[in-house]
């Protein structure tokens, strides 16, 4: 989880990470430092009419500065991932 979680922060310049995962993986993330954030909102599907993704937690990986900056919004907001989970 750390290789890959330094690989998204230093050689992919991506402004977060995003994932989900059951409570029982929290720590392992946390560890590489992926957030909990409980109040974003996943949502997918038809784009007009988007399913929310409940299944799991959402955990971000705040990258950039501006994503750092923003924490508290991007966690609190609703993001749509495409028509798709995967």
């Amino acid at each position: 989880v750390q290789v890959a979680s330094d690989l998204i922060k230093n050689e992919m310049s991506a402004d977060f990470g995003l994932l989900w995962t059951e409570p029982k993986n929290y720590d392992l993330y946390r560890r590489s430092g992926w957030e909990l954030t409980p109040n974003l909102v996943t949502l997918y599907g038809d784009a007009s009419n988007p399913k929310r993704y409940e299944d799991e937690a959402g955990m971000v990986l705040f990258c950039s500065d501006k994503t750092k900056e923003a924490r508290e919004t991007i966690a609190s907001s609703d993001i749509y991932i495409g028509t798709s989970k995967w």
